[in-house]
């Protein structure tokens, strides 16, 4: 989706805004605690077992929000981050999801 001079996303259709549903992918769940936390989110569980990613959701301006971390890795109990973790996490919550807009908000624990 393209913002067009004025900030709306071109390709309305009737009126409405094609963006309903926004995925927020963070590394670490410390890092997505404080968006969690400020958008009244709720945990939804695991999002696609047996990847260990875990999502949480709810609404916010009228949008559908997945906020999803790439969780704790079961082998090694550690966070599971890096450019695998990123991608596999990324893969499902586009087939689990089906977001209209990805954000990839998090900086494997490096905002905080």
């Amino acid at each position: 989706m393209v913002a067009d001079g004025n900030g709306h996303a071109n390709g309305h259709t009737n009126g409405h805004a094609l963006i309903k549903r926004v995925a927020l992918l963070f590394a670490m769940e410390q890092e997505a605690a404080p968006t969690i936390a400020r958008l009244g989110l709720t945990p939804k569980g695991l999002l696609a077992p047996p990847l260990c990613a875990i999502a949480f959701e709810g609404t916010y301006a009228g949008l559908q929000i997945d906020v999803v971390v790439n969780g704790i890795d079961a082998r090694f109990g550690t966070h599971n981050v890096g450019t695998v973790a990123a991608a596999l996490t990324t893969h499902a919550v586009c087939t689990a999801l089906a977001p209209d807009l990805i954000i990839s908000a998090g900086t494997a624990g490096g905002g905080g």
